[in-house]
């Protein structure tokens, strides 16, 4: 069967298509695990209750939602918060697979790091 056979006629031979991928509606927070490269807050100069206060402040000055969140593969996004340090390290220390859990106990010992983004989507039904 000849090539020309095969073209259809009703598409242009050349088409563009835009992929416009959807913002988020809730706040985002961006992690760079290059950050965690110190390690965590050594427990020989503080007490565990110590480095615990030293995590939740470092969440709370982050403006870090009391919610659940939801951790994404890492981007470059337009209007994201890019975290300090020891805020990457409570939140990554509050992760659970996909999720963030705020009423996690903070375990220092599961600490991955890796690059993330954290979305809390608003709460409310979708339109």
């Amino acid at each position: 069967m000849p090539a020309s056979w095969l073209r259809n006629m009703s598409v242009p031979p050349r088409s563009t298509i835009l992929v416009k991928r959807p913002g988020f509606e809730g706040p985002v927070f961006a992690g760079n695990a290059a950050l965690l490269k110190g390690g965590a807050p050594s427990e020989k100069k503080l007490a565990p209750p110590q480095v615990e206060k030293l995590l939740r402040d470092a969440l709370e000055v982050a403006g870090i939602p009391d919610r659940l969140g939801v951790f994404l593969p890492h981007e470059i996004r337009q209007g994201v918060t890019h975290l300090p340090r020891l805020a990457v390290l409570a939140l990554l220390a509050r992760r659970s697979g996909p999720l963030y859990i705020p009423w996690r106990s903070l375990s220092l010992a599961a600490v991955e790091p890796r690059d993330f983004l954290l979305v809390f989507p608003e709460e409310g039904d979708p339109e």
